[in-house]
This record gives C-alpha cells, sequence and structure tokens, in this order.
C-alpha cells in the first residue's frame, strides 16, 4: 500500500474481524509525507481507509479552519497465492488426457 499524505490526511487498514488497526498514520507536518507499507495479512476481511481533516484557527475565530488534508497516488494490491493443490490437479488433468487420446507418454 502507498500513497503521500498531505498534512491531516491520514491512512489505515484495520481488521473486519478483530477491530483492530493493523497499520494507521496521520500526517500532523506541514511536508508531504511518503507511505510505502508492503507485508503479510492473514486470511480475513479487512477495511482499507484515507481521510483527510480540517484543522487550524485564524485570528478570525476559532470556527475559521486554515488548511485541509489531502492524499495523492493511493495505491493498494492485493495478491492471492494459488493453492498448491491446483497445481497437481492440473498436472493429473493433462496426464490423463494425453492418455485418453492414444498418446504415448511412455516413449
Amino acid at each position: 500500500m502507498g500513497c503521500v499524505l498531505s498534512r491531516d490526511a491520514s491512512i489505515s487498514i484495520y481488521s473486519i474481524s478483530t477491530s483492530t488497526a493493523i497499520y494507521s498514520k496521520v500526517n500532523f507536518l506541514s511536508s508531504p509525507l511518503n507511505i510505502n507499507v508492503a507485508g503479510i495479512l492473514p486470511p480475513g476481511e479487512y477495511s482499507v481507509g484515507a481521510s483527510v481533516g480540517l484543522a487550524g484557527v485564524t485570528n478570525l475565530g476559532a470556527s475559521h479552519e486554515t488548511h485541509a488534508g489531502g492524499f495523492t497516488n493511493f495505491n493498494f494490491t492485493v495478491s492471492v497465492p494459488e493453492p498448491s493443490w491446483l497445481g497437481a490437479a492440473g498436472l493429473a488433468g493433462l496426464f490423463l488426457r494425453r492418455r485418453r487420446s492414444g498418446i504415448d507418454v511412455a516413449g
């Protein structure tokens, strides 16, 4: 997962089944923050989110915000491994197909 967070923006991954944060980051700095996270998640259901907020007070009073957060280049990739039994089943199917078609696989 990766993105660039500007000030007052956040990104997170939560486990739905346990209601816990797997990863959470907020940028409180005025400079952009590059996020690049990789890892292995156990099987389950997850929520991926990014949010922006308003912050700051002007000399006009507490209800006047001075800046807003943002994010760019958000990406999230999921790779699901192929179960090993599918490869074995494919090879067995290929062997049986050759046998039925009369092809001599022994030489």
